[in-house]
């Protein structure tokens, strides 16, 4: 990971300062949810819909996620994203994927994680929202 690619792309900022504590796909298995724990106090859920590619996993449970943003092709491309070249590498059409995504909707979410390391989700939407809780 390029470390100096943490808080240059500010404006694209989705959220931050949180703990995963579950994941799971979605029944049909084109969503990905991610509740978390923001800032040791309250929980959010964010969901990712029509997932095309996600790097975040089981194994991510417990880490805390610093910030995530969405990052346009150019970006990704410019800074060489260690998640993004081996997101490349895996798919086996070089840089034209990134584009052919772009052009059918899917938008490139990173996440930045307390492991020092970045975690691509392709999706075509992400929501974060706030989970009410009742102590009845």
């Amino acid at each position: 990971m390029n470390i100096n690619n943490f808080g240059y792309s500010a404006w694209g900022m989705l959220y931050g300062n949180v703990r995963i504590r579950k994941i799971r796909n979605t029944a049909n298995g084109d969503g990905l949810r991610i509740k978390v724990l923001y800032a040791e106090r309250e929980y959010q859920d964010i969901y990712y819909d029509d997932v095309f590619f996600s790097q975040i996993d089981e194994s991510c449970l417990g880490l805390d996620i610093l910030y995530a943003e969405e990052v346009t092709v150019t970006e990704m491309l410019a800074k060489r994203y260690d998640c993004v070249t081996r997101f490349i590498m895996s798919n086996g059409k070089g840089d034209a994927v990134l584009s052919e995504l772009k052009d059918t909707g899917f938008r490139f979410f990173i996440n930045y994680l307390s492991r020092r390391q970045e975690y691509l989700v392709v999706a075509k939407s992400v929501f974060v929202g706030r989970e009410h809780i009742s102590f009845r």
